[in-house]
């Protein structure tokens, strides 16, 4: 099974990157910024 798209909207970009790699392992593999903050 693959994901197709997943977004989370947090308050604190760096803080939550430190939280998710380094808790749960997970790593950053792309990011999209939208001026429409879609």
């Amino acid at each position: 099974m693959r994901y197709l798209h997943t977004m989370v909207r947090v308050a604190d970009l760096n803080a939550s990157l430190k939280f998710y790699c380094d808790i749960f392992g997970l790593k950053e593999t792309r990011r999209m910024e939208s001026e429409q903050g879609r």
